[in-house]
């Protein structure tokens, strides 16, 4: 659903499974297949505003599709927003993980030179290794193009579920050189 706007852009205010997917008339190309239609997708780039809400991009556009653009704060989640994929390198400041988020995976904040605090939520079950970990980023940059962690402060949640537990994978703070505040609460395991 939608609507089109003078300049021929469309303006989508609802996405549903198969929006995108067009149906072949198989069965004249391939009479022995038994089919009678075959889906085919042809987005090939997608750039998400801000506001979009949250949806399956794979059911909606199909395997077709090459890149995704997201307009936005540029962080990326997995479906369930149980993991964090990517950060932005150049994002700046404080930063507090969706509710939802159990792992950091590895590296996701790696290149992210200008995140000062990051606060986690009581779900957050696992930090990869090298998560924060600037060298990791840095290995194979030449000595002008190395970047430095200013990430000073990470506030863990207070309050959890019964039973949690957060494991932090090796080096996952490693070459973070100014962060000062961290206190690590008596769930973390590792």
């Amino acid at each position: 659903a939608g609507t089109v706007e003078s300049d021929g852009t469309m303006r989508c205010t609802a996405l549903e499974t198969d929006a995108f997917r067009i149906d072949l008339d198989w069965n004249t190309a391939n009479p022995s297949s038994g089919l009678t239609t075959r889906k085919q997708y042809t987005v090939r780039k997608l750039t998400i505003g801000s506001k979009v809400g949250i949806f399956d991009i794979g059911g909606v556009f199909g395997s077709t599709l090459q890149n995704v653009e997201i307009d936005a704060d540029g962080v990326v989640y997995n479906k369930s927003f149980s993991e964090i994929m990517f950060y932005p390198s150049g994002k700046e400041g404080a930063f507090t993980l969706h509710e939802d988020v159990e792992t950091i995976n590895a590296g996701v904040f790696a290149g992210a030179a200008y995140l000062t605090e990051i606060t986690l939520g009581a779900k957050v079950k696992i930090i990869s290794e090298n998560a924060f970990n600037v060298s990791s980023y840095n290995s194979g940059l030449s000595s002008s193009e190395q970047i430095k962690s200013m990430l000073t402060k990470v506030i863990f949640a207070t309050e959890v579920a019964e039973g949690h537990t957060l494991s932090i994978g090796a080096s996952a703070f490693e070459s973070c050189a100014v962060l000062t505040d961290i206190v690590l609460p008596d769930y973390v395991t590792e």
